[in-house]
């Protein structure tokens, strides 16, 4: 029973602790006040200097991609396309076979050749 009457007694003491603390609400000093706006204006970002050399094409394509990750992943697509269509694999010239079908070669000039032997 005590236990309880004690755990009120402190309670209403904090109870009347916070209100007397949110009743008072600190004001900085002007000083104060003029110190932390002068550091927070000194931390802002400053503009770059603006430099009148111009950009190379390459560069600004090379930043328009997304750099050279973006650049050495195009090349390595570019470079197992290219692998992939002059070497096919059996099994991607079977599946193209099964979609296109089989190809023919048709002659659509076959007289075109004698035109070329005339001097």
């Amino acid at each position: 029973m005590t236990r309880n009457l004690d755990e009120q007694f402190e309670a209403a003491e904090l109870d009347a602790l916070f209100a007397e603390a949110a009743a008072e609400v600190p004001v900085p000093s002007d000083a104060l006040t003029a110190r932390i706006l002068a550091d927070a204006q000194s931390q802002l970002p400053q503009a770059a200097p603006q430099s009148n050399i111009a950009e190379p094409f390459w560069a600004s394509l090379f930043q328009g991609l997304g750099g050279w990750p973006a650049i050495s992943g195009l090349a390595a697509a570019t470079v197992a396309g290219v692998y992939i269509g002059v070497a096919p694999t059996a099994a991607l010239e079977a599946i193209t076979t099964n979609v296109l079908g089989s190809s023919i070669v048709v002659d659509v000039a076959p007289d075109f050749d004698y035109f070329a032997l005339e001097g």
